[in-house]
């Protein structure tokens, strides 16, 4: 991410449920990403948004992981 993000990423956790916390143990920890665009105070609310630029930001993303990925 750090070349569409412009910045260096860390590895972090988060403070909200996500589906991958119950199928990362079911498939056997394998290493998991949460990537996707918008803001995680907005998931899940009324009027939940997101912002076209961010849409295009994370097409771009999976657009480059599929490449390096078939490379």
């Amino acid at each position: 991410m750090e070349p569409t993000l412009g910045e260096k990423v860390e590895p972090r956790g988060v403070a909200y449920f996500t589906d991958a916390s119950a199928l990362t143990p079911a498939f056997g920890h394998p290493p998991t990403v949460i990537l996707g665009p918008g803001e995680a105070s907005q998931a899940h609310q009324t009027d939940e948004y997101c912002f076209m630029a961010s849409m295009e930001q994370a097409a771009e993303a999976y657009m480059d992981i599929a490449r390096k990925w078939c490379d």
